[in-house]
């Protein structure tokens, strides 16, 4: 994740692995929200007809979402 989500709620906050294989790429870890929750996802997408660098732009909106949760 180096290089990936800064600037955002979610850097330092998403402590996750990626993966991939063939034509699949992978975001699994754990993110504390804004009100202090922590959730633990996982993010799979297989067979995509776009670039791997927008694939990894929507995984990380949804990882910044994700941090922002529960903020009023």
């Amino acid at each position: 994740l180096k290089g990936r989500m800064r600037g955002t709620a979610a850097e330092g906050n998403v402590h996750a692995n990626t993966g991939s294989l063939a034509n699949g790429r992978s975001l699994s870890g754990y993110v504390t929200t804004a009100n202090g929750r922590t959730l633990i996802f996982c993010m799979l997408v297989n067979n995509f007809s776009t670039t791997t660098s927008r694939v990894a732009a929507v995984q990380d909106d949804i990882a910044e979402w994700l941090s922002g949760w529960g903020r009023r």
